[in-house]
This record gives structure tokens, sequence and C-alpha cells, in this order.
């Protein structure tokens, strides 16, 4: 039969860290899983701990060229899974025990949702933020994505999609997208329409000081992905469910402009804000919240702005 779960999880040069994620992975309390480990042309010593880890029955993946974001690798390892369910962690981050048995408790509830994610505890420079929504839920579609519109709930590490949705949805962008291509399977797979289950329970770890991608500049070039794809609806090569109407639009946009203005203040803080980049997709569809990041992009100078972003961190906002 096959696994409620395929755990899939990329590797590019992350040494020991691996041995840290592969250790979280086999002290799950639930062990209905599969994992599929993708080496994405590592060049250190990532895969020598897999020996250790016999008891889990990985399967390793090989790509020859490294893919950005590790997308490619993610696309591959689900294409080869056999798990009813989709599950990511990468090979930096963690899992507490009782990650895969809090997400089968809920698939036995109601599995007709396409995904579902549980809260996250994001680790930071000796900073723990906790990520999540404040108890379990159900959302529409149309309900989540206002949600979605203001803040950010969802991370890799603590989302199960199921299999045949993560298809439906394209899966991960694979070309020409270096950060946030996560990001744009979330938003597709919100515009397919079906039930979102949010979880409270927190069961992850997102430890942000090993990502390099967060840290460097160039992966913020051009338009946050999340716009291309709200573009693609408003120009009709992207479909909407029936129900939706102009309050989905609105929030669609509202959304590109959050995570438009997410970029602005990353670039600002790394001191890679040039002109060209202060203006917004849908400037006449802005919140009041928006407005206020947009302003403060501009107005206010970038050392102050870093220690306003400090102390939003230190108080876990």
């Amino acid at each position: 039969m096959s696994p409620l779960f395929s755990v899939i999880i990329p590797v590019f040069n992350k040494g020991d860290l691996l041995r840290q994620a592969l250790w979280s992975v086999r002290d799950q309390s639930f062990q209905d899983f599969e994992v599929i480990v993708v080496d994405d042309a590592s060049t250190d010593n990532s895969l020598d701990c897999l020996y250790e880890f016999s008891s889990l029955n990985i399967l390793l993946l090989r790509r020859e060229l490294p893919g950005p974001g590790g997308y490619a690798a993610r696309n591959l390892a689900v294409k080869h899974s056999k798990g009813q369910w989709i599950t990511f962690l990468d090979a930096d981050d963690l899992w507490f025990s009782n990650h895969l048995s809090t997400v089968a408790k809920v698939i036995q509830q109601d599995c007709q949702f396409a995904f579902a994610c549980t809260a996250f505890r994001e680790i930071s420079s000796n900073k723990v933020k906790q990520v999540g929504f404040d108890h379990d839920a159900q959302f529409t579609a149309s309900s989540f994505l206002n949600l979605y519109s203001k803040r950010d709930l969802i991370h890799t590490n603590s989302i199960i999609v199921r299999r045949n949705y993560f298809f439906d949805a394209g899966g991960f962008p694979e070309h020409n997208v270096f950060r946030a291509g996560d990001h744009v399977l979330w938003l597709r797979l919100v515009l397919l329409g079906h039930p979102i289950f949010l979880i409270s329970e927190v069961t992850t770890y997102y430890r942000i000081t090993h990502s390099g991608v967060v840290a460097n500049p160039k992966t913020l070039r051009g338009d946050h992905p999340v716009v291309d794809v709200v573009q693609h609806v408003l120009s009709g090569k992207l479909s909407i469910p029936p129900s939706w109407n102009k309050k989905e639009i609105r929030l669609l946009k509202n959304l590109a402009n959050r995570k438009s203005l997410l970029w602005m203040t990353n670039r600002k803080s790394l001191g890679a804000l040039p002109i060209c980049c202060m203006s917004l997709p849908y400037p006449f569809s802005l919140t009041p919240m928006n407005l206020l990041r947009w302003i403060a992009n501009i107005a206010i100078p970038r050392n102050f702005l870093n220690k306003l972003i400090a102390i939003k961190h230190k108080i876990g906002l």
C-alpha cells in the first residue's frame, strides 16, 4: 500500500544540517511515510550521513545542476513519490516529533481540503517568532485568501498537500524564480478553489539563520513572483473559482501589493532599493496598512528602517 506521506528533502551543500533534519524525521511518532532526498548537485559532504539512516529506506535522487530555491528538486521528488500527501522539509530545518501525527489526525477527520499547514517557529539570530493561526479552522478558498492578503501563515516545512492537487496547481516554478516560488504554489493551490485547513499546533522549526537565499539581494530581482500569478489571473491566463467576483480580485491585488512591499523592505534593508523598485503593481488598490508600509519604505532612512525591523522581530511581530 502507498504510504500516507511522502517526505521531500532537497539538499544543496548543507553538510551536518541534513543529519539533524533526518533525525527529526526518524523521530516522528507517526511512521507511515517514505523519504525522498534529492541531491541538487552538492559539492560538499552533505550525503555522507545517509548511511546512518538505513531504517528510513531513503530514496536518493540526483540532479546534475543545482536549481534556484530547490524548486526543481522538489518537483522531481514529487514525480517519484507514492504518498497520498506530500510534505516538505528543507535540509537546514527541523520537525517536532509530533508533526506528522498532528496532520494525520486532521486528515482522518476531514481530507477534503487541498492543503493544510501547522504553525511554526521562525528562528533568527537567537530570536524566536511563532507564526500561525490561533485555533484549528477550515477555510473556504476565498476566506483564506482574505487572510493571506494580510499576512503569511504558510511555510514549506509546515504544509501538507494532496498529491493530485500539487500537480493540478503546476508544482513549484522552476524557471527564472530564485525566491518565493513556494508562494507561487500556495496561491495557485488557493486558486483551485478547494478548502484549506490551518492547524494551531506548532510542529516545525524554520531556521532562517541558515538560509543563504534570505540574505542574498540577488534573489530579489524583478517583481515578486506572486505578482506574475495575479497578472495571469487578471489577463485570463489563469482561471479562478466560478463563485469568485470583484471582492476576490481586490484581495489578489492586495496580496500582490503586500508581497511587493515585503520585497521593497528587504531591498532597502540590504541597501539595494533603486528608484525603479519603489512602485507598486496596483497603486490604486491599497489597504490602509499597505499604504503605511509603502510610505515607510519611501520615507524612512535605511538605518532607522533596520532598527524598526529589529524591534518587530524582538517583540515577535
